[in-house]
């Protein structure tokens, strides 16, 4: 049976289910020219799901996120994206911030509790017990050599904690953006550098005058000053880390304590020093 060119059209058409329109080619004949929206073709679903069916707009499309490599990441950076602001990156994906890469969002806050109470316990000890036991080793010893050692290693322990401190706040993005941070510094710049100096000062002066100098008192009183400011600083660093309950009393007990045991052997030896000069007058 012979077929003209009409009917092979027809068939054609019928079998690849396209029906052509007039002034519409079979390429583009989904595209309603009206709204410029393309439309998908019916599903069985859905005469169940009616709300589900939607026209996709290629200016909605722009819209959507991308995927792999490009996706941001938010505690982490997914599969196979790069985490580009959370705390770690997912399995494969890699962090620009946090306390360091990789790992679950309990690693990272436990190594964040574990540098922000050693950088705290460090401090603390310095502040509160390392520096006024070197200052009452002067007091009650009379020994300048004990009183030096006994610093310097107190120093070498601030610039642990100190250490620990900046390695902290810098990944937490805290450095120099606050009190604590900023005023830390200039008290570890102060007992580091100024304080050690007036004190070598005061001690080249004694031996050759045989007696407290200028320089001298400056060394005691900056020294007593720095002690209570580092623990003013120890207390606002306690309100940034919002550390209440126990750790804030406990801080505040041993300042107390310290205090008050500081003035006490103070005001002894004093006392101890006025009845030795009493007695040297009579003989």
């Amino acid at each position: 049976m012979k077929l003209d060119f009409f009917s092979l059209v027809l068939v054609a058409s019928a079998l690849l289910g396209v029906h052509a329109q007039p002034g519409r080619s079979i390429f583009n004949q989904n595209l309603d020219s009206r709204t410029n929206r393309l439309s998908i073709p019916q599903s069985p679903l859905d005469k169940h799901f009616p709300h589900k069916r939607d026209d996709i707009s290629p200016s909605k499309t722009q819209l959507l996120p991308r995927q792999g490599n490009d996706a941001f990441g938010g505690f982490g950076g997914g599969g196979g994206g790069g985490g580009n602001g959370g705390f770690s990156g997912g399995s494969s994906g890699g962090s620009s911030s946090g306390l360091g890469s990789g790992g679950s969002f309990q690693e990272i806050e436990r190594l964040r509790n574990t540098y922000r109470l050693a950088h705290g316990v460090t401090m603390s000890v310095v502040v509160l017990l390392l520096f006024p036991l070197g200052a009452l080793a002067m007091r009650v010893m009379g020994k300048w050599w004990l009183h030096a050692t006994f610093q310097v290693l107190s120093i070498l322990v601030l610039l642990a904690g100190f250490g620990l401190g900046v390695y902290m706040a810098e990944h937490e993005r805290r450095l120099f953006n606050n009190t604590h941070t900023i005023f830390g510094t200039v008290l570890v710049a102060l007992f580091v550098t100024a304080q050690p100096l007036i004190g070598f000062l005061q001690h080249a002066h004694f031996r050759r005058y045989k007696e407290r100098g200028a320089w001298g008192y400056m060394h005691l009183w900056a020294g007593r000053i720095l002690i209570v400011l580092g623990v003013v600083n120890g207390g606002i660093g306690l309100q940034l880390s919002r550390e209440e309950g126990t750790a804030k009393n406990a801080y505040i007990a041993i300042a107390v304590v310290v205090g008050v045991i500081y003035i006490l052997t103070l005001l002894i030896t004093a006392v101890f020093r006025r009845r030795g000069s009493k007695a040297g007058s009579r003989i």
